[in-house]
Order: structure tokens, then C-alpha cells, then sequence
């Protein structure tokens, strides 16, 4: 009924209004109308998933990653909440770009789990990867090569270590 005054009021338009590439449309949810954001089926499911839990009174807060058409792939963080208002009760969304922030932790954790020199894996690295390789479920072969450059060390002291750093990229 509230999204129904609304959009008699032409506060909102519902039924397939296109913005910025998102999908916005009404379904029907427990005999209610309600809004549902979409962009790619993935996240149109998860956003009604969602809001049907904010809906029942559970305030609720997910990631997810839209595809709209014709518009540039991002990250998006959405917080549901259920409100009380004259009219009824209604679910207040609050959407947040975050592909910027998501590309930035990506990078962070590429700089932490590789060798800054090489761009190979750090040990640490190495051994959780090992691990899953080896895991019970896997039944792939797989290969470890190891390399040694004999008298590393003189080449570091005699010609110094950007002329080791060289060697090693």
C-alpha cells in the first residue's frame, strides 16, 4: 500500500524503471508489494533473499557484485533495515559503492601473500597453496619445481644487489 501511495505520488516509479542500468520493479513478497533492485539475476535474488529477512524484523547488511547492461560492472555493499511509520512497516535500503575499496583490499592481499621483487608466492603463500592442492577432494597432479642459483651470494657482493635483483626477475 505504501509503494502504491508513493507511487501515486510519483515518488517513485515502479514495474521496470530503469536507473543507471539497475532494474527496479515490484513483486509481491508475503502479499505485500515491494521494490527489488536488480542488475544481474545473481544479486536480484540475493537483494529479494534479503529483504524478505529485513522484512521479517532482521536488520540485514550484504555485498554483492551487479552486472547492470549497458553500465560498468561494480561492488556494491547494501544495509536493509525494517521501519515502523504511520503507513505500516517498510524496508529502508542504503546502497554503497565499494569497488574501489574491494580493488584496493585485492591489491593488499596480493602484496602480502607475493614477493614484492619476483611477484612470486611468499612461503606463506606457497604452504596454503600446497595445502589445498593436496587436500582430500583433489585428485589432479600437480608439480613443484624448485631453482637454485648457485653462488647467489657472491653475485650480490661482487656486483651488487640490483645486478642480483636483475638476475632474479
Amino acid at each position: 500500500e505504501l509503494v502504491q501511495r508513493a507511487a501515486a505520488r510519483k515518488l517513485v516509479n515502479v514495474d521496470g524503471l530503469k536507473r543507471g542500468g539497475f532494474l527496479i520493479k515490484t513483486v509481491r513478497l508475503d502479499g505485500r508489494r515491494s521494490l527489488v533492485l536488480g542488475g544481474n539475476s545473481d544479486a536480484a535474488t540475493l537483494f529479494s533473499t534479503e529483504f524478505r529477512r529485513a522484512l521479517s524484523g532482521s536488520a540485514r547488511r550484504f555485498e554483492c557484485f551487479l552486472r547492470p547492461h549497458g553500465e560498468r560492472a561494480r561492488w556494491v555493499e547494501v544495509n536493509l533495515n525494517r521501519v515502523d511509520v504511520e503507513a505500516g512497516q517498510m524496508v529502508m535500503a542504503v546502497a554503497r559503492d565499494i569497488t574501489e575499496q574491494k580493488a584496493q583490499r585485492a591489491v593488499l592481499e596480493h602484496q602480502l601473500a607475493h614477493d614484492p621483487l619476483t611477484d612470486l608466492p611468499n612461503r606463506e603463500e606457497l604452504r596454503r597453496m600446497l595445502v589445498s592442492m593436496t587436500g582430500s577432494q583433489r585428485d589432479t597432479p600437480f608439480a613443484v619445481c624448485v631453482l637454485d642459483v648457485n653462488n647467489f651470494k657472491d653475485i650480490n657482493d661482487s656486483l651488487g644487489y640490483r645486478a642480483g635483483d636483475t638476475l632474479l626477475r
